[in-house]
């Protein structure tokens, strides 16, 4: 299998509505070779309801197999009944394919340039 670079973008922004102040969304992408695990925090200070302020996030990851779970979770709360329904906000969830560098492009056009003199030069 080719191994293929992603990325992964979302925005954020705080539930106003209820505690706590600071909303945590924990991002795992699981596949059979391995996982990777993110946390990323945002505070409510000045959102409103109107106004979410939201914020964008990106994560690089390299796909290592064919299938890959991607899950959000809510990470504060910790027990607190009063925190359990007023978690991080998403919004924009796009995973999109890295292009190769410029460089690489050039790589691949010189190789194929390399190739192509040596069957000619065998031609003759």
């Amino acid at each position: 299998m080719n191994r293929c670079i992603y990325e992964l973008s979302l925005d954020m922004s705080g539930n106003p509505a209820g505690k706590p102040t600071t909303k945590q969304m924990d991002v795992t992408l699981a596949n059979p070779l391995t996982t990777e695990n993110c946390q990323y925090n945002i505070q409510t200070a000045g959102n409103t309801l109107g106004n979410m302020l939201w914020e964008t996030f990106a994560l690089k990851f390299t796909a290592n197999a064919t299938s890959s779970l991607l899950t959000f979770a809510a990470g504060n709360g910790g027990g607190n009944s009063s925190a359990c329904c007023f978690g991080a906000a998403l919004d924009n969830v796009k995973i999109s394919a890295v292009p190769l560098p410029a460089g690489g492009l050039l790589l691949l056009g010189a190789l194929g340039g390399v190739a192509a003199l040596r069957r000619r030069r065998k031609v003759v």
